[in-house]
């Protein structure tokens, strides 16, 4: 599964990457202090993933959510995110999972697996259409 990290806060960036590079089938794709750049490599790098915080400077990480899924409707987001205030505009935008920091690895694993049975229900509905 490829996967990138968009948050601006540099600690929370590199945790981030130190529990999901202990993920089995992960591959860290790119990693973003600044949504923009983010945003202009998802068109090359097509990732399965991405993980998303909320509160950034110079893009939401709610509006880089609905830009992404607009490129791309295949896309899993996960937020990362210190508030629990945006959750319902989250899933309001299909966010696969939300999560509240600080982000152990035991809840990381669970939003890794309920992307995992995402990605398999996909095809199975695909061919019924």
């Amino acid at each position: 599964m490829k996967v990138m990290i968009v948050d601006n806060d540099h600690l929370a960036l590199r945790n981030m990457e130190n529990m999901l590079k202990m993920a089995e089938e992960v591959e860290i794709i790119g990693m973003y202090t600044n949504p923009l750049e983010a945003l202009e490599t998802v068109r090359r790098a097509q990732p399965d993933l991405v993980f998303l915080d909320i509160e950034m400077t110079l893009m939401s990480g709610l509006k880089l959510a609905e830009k992404l899924l607009d490129f791309n409707s295949n896309i899993r987001v996960v937020f990362a995110t210190r508030s629990k205030n945006y959750a319902v505009k989250a899933f309001e935008l299909r966010a696969t999972d939300y999560l509240v920091k600080p982000i152990y690895p035991e809840r990381l694993a669970q939003s890794l697996q309920r992307v995992r049975a995402l990605q398999t229900v996909r095809p199975a509905f695909n061919s019924l259409q």
